[in-house]
């Protein structure tokens, strides 16, 4: 059966695997339950991937204890309430996908402490709230940044322009205003349409 058979839940035994355990990929295989605060016990994650399945509850503080994570998925569950503030302690993190869930609040500020996220996937969630400045901090070549689908306020912030090598941008089905920033012409490589550009990466 192994230690996640099909339509299981999250065993919290996965926080005693190894902490030599470098990759923890549970993508697309049913699972329910919530994420056991003790991930954070796994210190040499550097992959942890649980896309496409049916987990629930909050994402625990204790996942900012993965100081050498650099790809971290949970697109396509039922995850709630906020996104922690311990997400700005993964300053090795190059993806953060935690698109299609249920997600509430604000997005915190903590991320721009992120400067090597290519890849920033927060669409489809129920997150409100102006986009913090310090995302547009990052200097991380060929950013992805994608924010569609929440219920965002609020002007466009001009450190938009700060992004040079933005290349794919999705604001849409937000409550954002003020159009355009004009910043946005001295961008060198976005294509397509600024506010919905779909996702290829």
């Amino acid at each position: 059966m192994g230690l996640f058979p099909r339509r299981s839940k999250l065993s919290h035994s996965v926080v005693n695997l190894s902490n030599f355990l470098s990759i923890l990929y549970l993508g697309v295989n049913y699972i329910s339950g919530s994420i056991p605060v003790g991930i954070g016990n796994l210190l040499n994650l550097q992959i942890f991937i649980v896309d496409g399945n049916k987990l629930s509850g909050s994402i625990p503080e204790s996942i900012g204890k993965l100081s050498k994570l650099e790809r971290l998925s949970m697109y396509a569950n039922k995850l709630s309430r906020k996104i922690p503030l311990s997400i700005g302690s993964l300053i090795q993190l190059s993806l953060l996908g935690f698109g299609d869930n249920k997600l509430e609040e604000r997005i915190p500020n903590s991320l721009g402490n992120c400067k090597r996220l290519l890849v920033i996937d927060l669409e489809f969630n129920n997150l409100i709230g102006m986009i913090p400045r310090q995302i547009f901090e990052l200097s991380s070549p060929s950013i992805g940044l994608f924010l569609s689908r929440n219920q965002l306020t609020g002007p466009i912030p001009t450190q938009i322009g700060n992004l040079r090598n933005l290349g794919k941008l999705n604001l849409s089905k937000n409550k954002v205003s003020g159009g355009n920033p004009s910043t946005l012409s001295s961008f060198k490589v976005l294509a397509g349409i600024p506010f919905s550009r779909g996702k290829s990466f």
